[in-house]
């Protein structure tokens, strides 16, 4: 093989005698495939880095990178990169597959039929089961060990992403009731299946009221305090009752009720309410009902 057919090491984009910064993925032709001619020992660490960088802001592509020997002057011909040189080269590009640059091996790349992986996570976690009485900040991340991931795409319409779905930049934010549909592609074309998420945001409070015993009642012996909770998003997760603002007890499940015995209280007037729950831990009381025990 030759190391042949990229703009050379140190040569300005706007100015390389050949016309190409990078390889396709997949080659124009796998048996020719284009490299950047062979770094020799007068080249520099700024010289690898513009390698790089002229192809990121050329549009991306496939860089091979021919090396010879790793030594101080050890070839004649200059056919060899000092080992301190190639050492800050790769510390210079680890960095920079956060942002979609790579560093892979002629397989990976040839080779590559294997489809990313991507994950979410909701406020830095991952998502809850349960719904989020605020907003929730909801991020995407994906992972190739071949060609490198080139994509992540998402939807929030009930849809699948398809390549003119949304590109996914950074964190976005979900404030009501929604499913996230997305999926990664590689460089190499390979495409994940979708994955699909619900989050639920639930920012209301239940609503509750005391139906039974009626306010300005009467009442005496063993009765039942009954309250009635409602809530159209998450749904009630308990309803706790009070006499006279102390707790009298809670029920986690309809019917939203529970016992008094009147006999243990004082005679006179009494204030019964309610604190229902959500699901989501939103919470609120009832109006205040009256009664007189006798």
């Amino acid at each position: 093989r030759r190391s042949w057919g990229l703009c050379a090491l140190g040569e300005p984009a706007s100015n390389c005698s050949q016309p190409s910064l990078a390889e396709t993925i997949p080659p124009e032709n796998i048996w020719e495939i284009r490299t950047i001619p062979s770094v020799r020992a007068w080249h520099t660490l700024a010289d690898l880095q513009g390698v790089v960088s002229r192809a990121e802001a050329g549009g991306g592509g496939w860089v091979p990178i021919v090396l010879h020997h790793f030594c101080d002057g050890c070839d004649p011909e200059g056919y060899s990169i000092s080992p301190s040189v190639f050492s800050a080269f790769l510390d210079w590009l680890e960095p920079r597959s956060s942002t979609g640059t790579y560093v892979r091996t002629m397989h990976d790349v040839i080779s590559d039929t294997t489809a990313p992986d991507s994950s979410i996570a909701c406020n830095g976690s991952p998502c809850s089961t349960t719904a989020y009485t605020t907003p929730v900040s909801v991020s995407l991340l994906a992972t190739d060990g071949g060609s490198g991931v080139d994509a992540i795409r998402y939807t929030s319409d009930g849809s699948d992403p398809t390549a003119s779905s949304p590109l996914y930049t950074g964190p976005f934010t979900v404030s009501t009731t929604t499913t996230v549909k997305y999926r990664a592609w590689d460089v190499a074309g390979n495409v994940e299946a979708t994955k699909s998420q619900l989050i639920q945001v639930d920012t209301v409070a239940p609503t509750v009221a005391v139906t039974s015993p009626l306010n300005g009642a009467t009442v005496n012996g063993n009765i039942r305090i009954v309250a009635s909770p409602a809530d159209s998003n998450s749904g009630i997760a308990s309803v706790a009752f009070y006499v006279d603002f102390t707790r009298l007890g809670t029920t986690t499940s309809a019917p939203w009720q529970i016992p008094w015995n009147t006999k243990k209280t004082n005679s006179g007037q009494h204030v019964l309410s309610a604190v229902a729950t959500d699901r989501a831990g939103n919470t609120q009381a009832s109006p205040s009902v009256t009664v007189t025990v006798r």
